[in-house]
């Protein structure tokens, strides 16, 4: 979890500590809280709907994998085998190309040469 969620959760329980002992003013409590009016009337909807779990900081999962685990062992696979679809001599336009065919994910160029990367890959130019 990055510093700055915290730094956020940590407003976030004050913000309920507060809640809890004075009389709500969103205005003057988005100023003292440093942040949006719109937060903090946010923050009240979410502590009294569902309490302090509400508020905690939570662990950002990203997007989802276009290919499955076993579809990119399969990838790697063929980057090993000479005989497989991709053959010996690869290039990523290549790779892309039969991971489109195969499993119908079209990467970018650019983003397969991160993940070629990834699982350890050079592309060597010559």
């Amino acid at each position: 979890m990055t510093p700055g969620r915290l730094k956020l959760e940590e407003r976030r329980m004050h913000f309920i500590e507060r809640f809890q002992r004075e009389k709500f003013h969103g205005p003057s409590w988005a100023r003292d809280f440093g942040v949006n009016r719109n937060t903090i009337y946010v923050w009240r909807a979410r502590y009294l709907k569902s309490g302090e779990p509400a508020l905690k900081a939570s662990i950002s999962k990203g997007r989802p994998r276009r290919l499955s685990a076993q579809q990119e062992q399969q990838v790697q696979h063929w980057l090993k085998d000479p005989t497989s679809p991709i053959g010996p001599h690869w290039t990523p336009i290549w790779v892309r190309e039969v991971i489109g065919r195969e499993f119908g994910v079209w990467f970018h160029p650019c983003h397969l040469y991160k993940l070629l990367g990834q699982w350890g890959w050079r592309c060597e130019i010559q």
